[in-house]
């Protein structure tokens, strides 16, 4: 039996792609510990089985209101590591783990690696700004604007030097702590959503979506009669949006669809005026059961979201609100299985019309089935878990040899 450490950030567009794979993991007889903090215990522990063990949020700072560069952002993660590093170490070390599974931009969990000497395997649940996953200096337009955040940068210089200074650790660049490598990365997508698919060399494993199906039945009523199902939600962190709400009922309330539509938490159903018939709206939605039946989904481009939408072959159209979904949103029309909406399109008569042509394009829809198959032969977590065992394998057998000399 393996004894294996997670470790990822809260917030459940990283978490969601790692429990059907720790899952598979507890299954299979190992042992995994689950660090995450308080609000996620039980949902990662009802999921998979694992034994958590709860991160203190030493950094309040909700997800919805994370910092929009990415100096802010590893500024965030660094101050986490350093608050809660020092008293966790040596516990961790007690624990003996046989390898630690770490979310690419999760540090604390690789600096838990590096100054333990374990084996890790990094976990992308984003692509963006990995090896042919969009270069960094690709996107040097958003570096140059978030360069700007300059008090985010002395918080984050204030950090790194209480690492440093701590554990000698290296590799704390503000574009290494926002994608944290191992021998083996493991990438929740496929070589053929990438822009430069032949670039990313044997390190990185492509398993395709890790899709975690609901374990309970909603108590929604999915159906749509004879009309095309038409789901919008714009995922958890940016779906802050009433007017875009707004703009789909304009746009819809008149057409021959019916639209189920998911407006996160901070929007209220109240504010948002009469609710036609051919509507369903809701604050949450049980997105996997209605991706099953959808004809089109209007998304923020979330890699999650995209995912899932393509794990069941269904098209896209997508209206982005950051540099990383509107790459995941370029990638998704490099292999036509879906299109962008620009602010301008969400005019009634615009997006009315988007929607509608994209509802009757067959390219778009064949493209979609396409990488559905294409995600099929990926390997899903089980190909994951698969990985992971053979990196603690082959470290086991380089120890014993390296003990035998």
């Amino acid at each position: 039996m393996a004894k294996i450490a997670v470790f990822t950030i809260p917030a459940w567009g990283h978490i969601s792609p790692t429990l059907p794979v720790v899952k598979q993991l507890v299954e299979q007889g190992e042992a995994v510990h689950y660090y995450i903090s308080e609000e996620y215990a039980e949902r990662v522990r009802d999921a998979t089985g694992a034994d958590v063990r709860v991160v203190p949020r030493l950094v309040d700072h909700p997800v919805d209101k994370l910092p929009k560069s990415l100096i802010g952002l590893a500024g965030l993660v660094l101050q986490q590591s350093s608050a809660w590093l020092p008293n966790a170490i040596e516990p961790l070390r007690d624990e003996n783990y046989d390898l630690i599974l770490f979310d690419r931009v999760c540090p604390w969990g690789r600096f838990v690696a590096d100054i333990l000497g374990i084996p890790a395997v990094s976990l992308f649940c984003t692509v963006l700004g990995m090896v042919g996953g969009g270069k960094p200096s690709v996107h040097l337009r958003y570096l140059l604007m978030e360069l700007l955040d300059v008090r985010m940068y002395f918080q984050f210089l204030k950090a790194r030097g209480q690492l440093k200074k701590r554990f000698q650790l290296k590799k704390l660049g503000f574009l290494d702590l926002l994608t944290n490598t191992a021998e083996k990365n493991i990438v929740f997508t496929c070589r053929e959503f990438l822009r430069h698919p032949n670039q990313p060399d044997a390190s990185y494993i492509f398993v395709g979506p890790s899709v975690v199906e609901p374990a309970t039945v909603s108590d929604l009523s999915i159906t749509s009669g004879d009309r095309p199902l038409v789901y919008v939600s714009l995922g958890t962190v940016v779906d802050d949006a009433p007017g875009f709400y707004r703009a789909c009922i304009q746009s819809f309330k008149d057409c021959n669809v019916t639209v189920y539509m998911s407006i996160g938490k901070r929007t209220a159903i109240s504010d948002l005026g009469p609710i036609p018939a051919n509507f369903v709206v809701r604050n949450f939605m049980p997105q996997i059961e209605i991706l099953k039946c959808a004809d089109l989904f209007i998304s923020h481009g979330g890699l999650g979201s995209v995912n899932e939408s393509l794990h069941f072959g269904v098209p896209l159209l997508m209206w982005t609100q950051n540099p990383e979904h509107a790459y995941n949103a370029g990638c998704v029309v490099r292999t036509g299985a879906g299109a962008i909406l620009k602010d301008s399109d969400l005019k009634p008569d615009s997006l009315r019309r988007r929607t509608l042509a994209a509802l009757s394009d067959d390219r778009l829809k064949k493209a979609a089935l396409t990488m559905k198959q294409v995600y099929q032969l990926a390997g899903g977590p089980p190909r994951a878990a698969e990985v992971i065992m053979n990196e603690i394998l082959h470290h086991a057998n380089r120890s014993r040899i390296a003990g035998g000399k």
